[in-house]
């Protein structure tokens, strides 16, 4: 081989032997010798081999990969990974010569773990790591998860970030590479996760997870940094299932309903010629657009998990700014056809030191107006003008209103 020559023979020992013995040794010989793996100046030679009576016969085929600028050895870089181990298949690392740029591949073991995970978990702290879709947490005993830590294997090149929602608390910020998220010693539930690769172990991966929650069992599979579990519900989280898939094949389940939300306000409005319709809720539209229908009276309430109530006044055509009503009691008129103008909306109790309650309205000639707040007006006086649609949302306390806050009430 060093000699680069192609084809050669090498005579049998075992020639003196009657060809009928030494034939099939030899053949042997040259069966094993055509399973191996063969290479020439760090590239991989293709060698077959013939076993005969008197010898064996071997024809090879390699780039002639010798080193070049007068160096007499290849020196190796740190190589690149240009297939990434599963723990299905064999990787593979590319590595250059820094004096020739001649190239060698090597094979990477297949791993055996792409991804761990323990819980903290209520009367029985943190469980032993489990890893790659196996369970951690608790099935049929109603214990809550508290806490948790996810580390990505060592083969893999990035990093694992993941945040949990938390009783009391709400989302957390994100930690990462085995850093704990939840608490310990407070006796609080997680009700929700995400979870997140970076680097380029997201390019390789998408991060799969699923949650068994109080009340809903196993939901299906979120990806990628999507919420799992639940909010507005105050259910705890029992277990956690975590896996890695390679980029872009099928998830591991059902991905239809991995987070269940309650509506945190509904609300619904009595319309010119269509009635009462169905309740919506957290920033939906209630009412119509492009019709010119004038909005009669209107129901308001809180989701039944927010502790503090709301209330609510309207102002009606020929009527003024009506009495304050509240969770859920009609402010308007129905059945006179009288038209709504403007409105008022509060928080009461908790929910208004927890939350900031905002809402805009759809007025005739003037279009969606500017979002109003706790308690401000909303509409129009003095102008005979009729709201037509009308949007709630409850935002966390302090935090950046939905949109536009200008222009949204108009008096003369």
């Amino acid at each position: 081989m060093d000699a680069k020559t192609t084809n050669f023979t090498i005579s049998a020992d075992n020639s003196s032997y009657p060809p009928s013995i030494s034939g099939i040794q030899n053949g042997i010989l040259a069966y094993a010798i055509n399973q191996m793996d063969w290479f020439s100046n760090g590239s991989k030679a293709q060698l077959y081999a013939i076993g005969k009576a008197t010898q064996l016969e071997f024809k090879v085929s390699y780039n002639e990969n010798k080193p070049a600028g007068g160096h007499t050895q290849h020196v190796w870089d740190s190589g690149v990974v240009v297939k990434a181990p599963t723990l299905d298949s064999e990787g593979i690392i590319r590595y250059t010569c820094t004096q020739c740029s001649a190239t060698k591949e090597e094979t990477i073991n297949k791993l055996t773990e792409l991804i761990s995970y323990r819980t903290h978990v209520q009367d029985i702290g943190w469980q032993e790591y489990v890893s790659d879709g196996e369970m951690s947490g608790t099935s049929g005993q109603s214990k809550k998860l508290e806490g948790i830590n996810i580390h990505l294997s060592s083969d893999l090149e990035g990093s694992v970030e993941y945040q949990t929602h938390v009783q009391d608390i709400g989302w957390q910020g994100w930690v990462s590479n085995g850093q704990m998220a939840g608490t310990t010693g407070q006796s609080k539930r997680l009700e929700a996760i995400r979870i997140k690769l970076n680097g380029k172990v997201a390019d390789q991966y998408d991060i799969y997870y699923r949650v068994h929650c109080q009340d809903f069992g196993w939901l299906d599979w979120a990806k990628n940094g999507e919420p799992s579990g639940s909010e507005g519900y105050s259910k705890r989280l029992e277990a956690i299932e975590i896996r890695l898939v390679s980029k872009g094949q099928a998830a591991p389940g059902s991905t239809d309903r991995p987070f269940v939300t309650e509506a945190m306000v509904s609300y619904r409005t009595h319309v010119q010629d269509i009635g009462w319709q169905e309740y919506v809720s957290d920033g939906e539209m209630s009412g119509t657009s492009g019709q010119s229908k004038r909005l009669e009276a209107i129901n308001i309430r809180l989701s039944s998990s927010i502790n503090g109530g709301i209330q609510y006044r309207t102002q009606i055509q020929d009527i003024g700014w009506q009495d304050w009503k509240e969770n859920d009691q009609m402010s308007g008129t129905a059945g006179q056809s009288k038209r709504l103008e403007a409105i008022q909306i509060n928080l009461t109790g908790h929910a208004a030191e927890k939350y900031d309650i905002y809402y805009r309205v759809h007025c005739q000639d003037f279009g969606w107006l500017g979002w109003a707040k706790n308690g401000e007006a909303s509409g129009s006086e003095g102008y005979a003008k009729r709201l037509e649609a009308i949007e709630i949302r409850l935002v966390l306390k302090g935090h950046a209103a939905p949109g536009n806050t200008d222009n949204c009430f108009y008096k003369r």
